[in-house]
């Protein structure tokens, strides 16, 4: 699977992965936050997709800056950070 491939099928693969621990947190965050950035605005044709990637990408952000003391995030190696695994798996059951 290309990880830049954006299908919801492809996300629901990525979360297992991570769920699995098989893939870092951080890298299901970073395949959401390109599918925001490169999918345009008005093309509505996934709205689970786009409302799943918004939701982890920013649920990372804010588990970051409510987890850890911003002089802590400058210097953490952010792959090894793992987000609630309820998390995940609530996200799977969603797709």
């Amino acid at each position: 699977m290309n990880r830049h491939e954006f299908s919801s099928q492809n996300l629901h693969i990525l979360i297992t992965l991570a769920v699995n621990q098989e893939l870092s947190h951080k890298t299901l965050v970073d395949w959401c936050s390109l599918y925001i950035h490169e999918t345009d605005e008005g093309d509505n044709q996934n709205l689970l997709l786009n409302d799943k990637a918004i939701d982890i990408d920013a649920q990372w952000e804010l588990f970051l800056s409510n987890t850890f003391t911003l002089s802590e995030l400058q210097t953490l190696n952010l792959d090894l950070i793992k987000i609630p695994v309820q998390w995940l798996k609530d996200w799977l059951e969603k797709l």
